[in-house]
């Protein structure tokens, strides 16, 4: 089953990430996992701002833990957010963190 990991915005949180994308209701019907993941003090570590966590390998970690746990498929494992979530999906940051979790597969 695919997972979509949905990042919020800085100084956002996970049900105002689930009221704007409406994605569980869209995984219901097409038969996908989703998960929103907190930043913390509001924020994912972008590389540019916002702290030093490593948020490469917390979502590292949670998406293990969903694979183990949901039957995630690895394989087909998706990222999406705004702004500081994973700094805008066509951001360099973002590309940085794809990259950097290639290896889930």
């Amino acid at each position: 089953m695919p997972l979509v990991v949905v990042m919020h915005y800085r100084d956002g949180t996970p049900a105002t990430m689930r009221a704007m994308t409406l994605f569980d209701g869209k995984a219901d019907k097409e038969g996908f996992l989703v998960a929103y993941p907190v930043g913390i003090d509001g924020a994912v570590n972008a590389l540019i701002c916002c702290g030093s966590n490593d948020d490469v390998g917390f979502i590292r970690a949670m998406v293990e833990h969903v694979t183990n746990v949901w039957g995630a498929d690895r394989k087909r494992v998706y990222a999406t957010g705004i702004s500081n979530g994973p700094t805008c999906p066509s951001g360099w940051p973002s590309r940085h963190r794809a990259c950097s979790l290639r290896s889930l597969r």
